[in-house]
């Protein structure tokens, strides 16, 4: 059973009915945590704080963060400080609470931080070059020049049927704890995340226009009903002609295919299907599931955040991994099960990051040069 967060405003307030007071009674009945939610909620709201009404927006991530584990803290105990906002909207949201005890709340623009360091783009004469951005300057190779928001392969002519010869590919590989948007010769927009790589055709083929993927990307493909875009991905192949989708095959047996925009063709050995805006398609075990996309989370990193719903510790830990460039070790393989709802941007720093995890109650840090150490709290 689930209630809205207004119900739980308005009894602490003594503003609310008999049948909300009934229904926040049985949502918290037995359940001890919630018993002690409800009065903390009581005893801040009654103490005259200002608090402003959230978004609904606000209310989806912070409601789903209810069920975490807490502590306590002066004023606005932990309990509610870790649900709402170590467990939310851990980047200044806050529903506009004002944290008395630490003063004004800190609030930290919603700006996205790109990281590029260490880029590299290989030639298919297997030369490789560090891929620097910040100037208009041209890379001293043919058919590429660096822009201020990424690498662009400058148009080449169509290879004609007649003069078909070996196909050459050259590469861009994003290193862990950057991301990078490459301009394919044809207009189609890639986004790299961390630790991801992408093998492209120095001239695209007249029929078709395909690449090779590895880890995870966010595709703007520039439409062509005569040559259609596809994107390899271990044992999946996703077939389009124009549109917006994200590929995630970081592990090679768990493929997801995302559609955000148009339609999309995910072919898997001899099965294949067709999604619409909002599915998600995820390859393993032989077999191809569609169901519907949390398009919040899965945009999440190319829009400059981390959200996690309802995700074990163990892939939140390997995801920040990647953009932290970290190893991880844990005193207990039981913490790894363990499940959260987290929402934090990754212009953050692994610190601050880990310190909205630990405001759970569930787990403790340490960090050791490139090492984090978690155990139980």
């Amino acid at each position: 059973m689930e209630i809205e967060w207004e119900k739980i405003k308005r009894m602490a307030l003594d503003e609310s009915s008999e049948r909300e007071k009934q229904e926040v009674s049985e949502w918290q009945e037995g359940d001890k945590e919630r018993e002690r939610f409800c009065k903390d909620a009581e005893a801040f709201y009654r103490e005259g704080q200002e608090v402003n009404d959230p978004s609904r927006e606000e209310i989806e991530r912070a409601w789903l963060a209810v069920r975490q584990r807490t502590r306590k803290r002066r004023f606005i105990s932990r309990r509610v400080m870790g649900w709402i906002a170590g467990a939310a909207v851990v980047v200044g949201v806050f529903f506009g609470i004002r944290l008395m005890m630490d003063g004004e709340p800190k609030v930290s623009p919603m700006v996205k931080m790109t990281k590029t360091e260490g880029v590299r783009l290989v030639l298919s004469d297997g030369t490789t070059h560090v891929v620097k951005t910040g100037e208009n300057t041209t890379l001293k190779v043919p058919g590429f020049e660096v822009k201020n928001n990424g690498l662009k392969q400058l148009e080449q002519k169509q290879v004609l049927e007649s003069d078909k010869k070996e196909i050459t590919y050259s590469e861009v590989i994003v290193p862990r704890g950057a991301e990078y948007q490459l301009t394919l010769a044809d207009g189609t927009r890639v986004i790299l995340n961390s630790e991801s790589r992408i093998r492209f055709p120095d001239e695209f083929q007249p029929d078709e226009r395909r690449v090779y993927l590895q880890g995870e990307a966010y595709f703007q493909v520039a439409r062509d009903e005569n040559c259609p875009f596809l994107v390899e991905a271990a044992a999946v192949t996703v077939k389009v002609l124009g549109t917006e989708f994200n590929v995630n095959a970081y592990r090679k047996d768990d493929v997801s295919t995302t559609l955000v925009t148009g339609r999309v063709s995910v072919a898997a050995g001899s099965d294949s299907l067709i999604l619409n805006p909002g599915q998600q398609c995820v390859a393993g075990g032989g077999a191809l599931i569609v169901r519907e996309a949390d398009l919040v989370s899965v945009l999440a990193w190319k829009n400059g955040e981390f959200v996690f719903k309802d995700v074990t510790l163990e892939d939140m830990m390997n995801e920040l991994s990647r953009w932290y460039d970290m190893e991880v070790e844990y005193e207990s393989g039981h913490l790894k099960t363990d499940r959260y709802y987290i929402y934090v941007e990754r212009s953050k720093t692994l610190e601050e990051v880990l310190d909205k995890v630990a405001l759970t109650g569930k787990i403790k840090y340490k960090i050791h040069g490139k090492k984090v150490i978690v155990g139980q709290q």
